[in-house]
């Protein structure tokens, strides 16, 4: 069981880091993992953080030994991120943003279609094309069979991210973080492929913990599929999908920054940040 709402602090997730990455680089402080990478100290935790004294401690030991912490996609407060400043002014340490957002969110307590019709025009006319594609068939991941993943890391492939080699498997096997909570928590996922003639074209992918607060963890689509705009469609029909599930009622974080499709579709939003704490020469 899941101890908070936060999927990337649970076990599987921590399990999962020392799978996808050599264990020994793996280190734990204070309940949080990090990844050692040359002179850098990744945070494998995303979205909330709880920087105790004792946590501090350790980050400030690690800058110390010559590593800078970095941390991404993490949720503050302009209050959390004074106090964070004031504790590395305090300790003779440098606290950098290298990216700053308003990380956009989608919470609805109403048909998704009555939704979209508030929206814009383009956005409309969206919806209607995946309303009206009748060739597109859509899967739901059972929690038995693994071939829907199989086609996860096709359409990763065959897409943009993989001739720029930043498909999953080529960063650092992130194919590896997703599956096993996947398999392992299929109540607080849910998987999504768009096909067309038997051919996958596109993808969702969802995590969550204990709440009814979904991440949009992945998404994407083939280069056959941007053509079919398979993407934009099996989201539309996942969102759907969700909703349905849980009588209208969803809270969505697209986890994601800067993607005009997403800044369309919100109706709320969170600031997120990339930061890294270094010392001071």
């Amino acid at each position: 069981m899941l101890k908070d709402n936060n999927f990337t602090s649970s076990k599987i997730w921590k399990d999962s880091n020392r799978i996808r990455y050599d264990v020994k680089n793996v280190v734990n402080l204070d309940n949080v993992d990090f990844v050692i990478k040359d002179t850098e100290i990744l945070c494998l935790q995303y979205f909330k953080i709880d920087f105790t004294e004792n946590l501090l401690k350790l980050i400030k030991s690690s800058v110390i030994n010559g590593k800078n912490v970095i941390f991404k996609y993490i949720d503050l407060t302009e209050e959390q991120l004074i106090l964070l400043k004031n504790w590395c002014n305090k300790n003779n340490l440098n606290l950098f943003i290298n990216d700053e957002w308003d990380a956009p969110k989608l919470i609805l307590a109403e048909d998704f279609s009555n939704y979209i019709k508030k929206k814009c025009t383009l956005l409309k006319r969206d919806y209607v094309k995946y309303l009206s594609d009748i060739e597109i068939e859509y899967q739901i991941f059972s929690g038995k069979a693994l071939d829907l993943w199989t086609s996860v890391l096709t359409i990763d492939k065959k897409s943009w991210k993989g001739k720029n080699l930043c498909d999953m498997k080529s960063l650092d096997r992130e194919d590896l973080q997703y599956i096993f909570y996947l398999m392992s928590e299929p109540n607080n996922s849910s998987l999504m492929v768009a096909f067309k003639d038997n051919e996958p074209l596109a993808y969702s992918l969802w995590f969550k913990a204990n709440d009814d607060a979904w991440y949009a963890a992945k998404w994407g689509a083939s280069d056959s599929g941007r053509v079919v705009n398979a993407g934009i469609k099996v989201l539309f029909n996942h969102i759907n999908y969700i909703l349905n599930k849980q009588n209208n009622i969803l809270n969505l974080d697209f986890w994601g920054r800067r993607s005009q499709f997403y800044d369309m579709l919100k109706n709320s939003d969170i600031r997120r940040y990339h930061f890294e704490i270094r010392g001071q020469n």
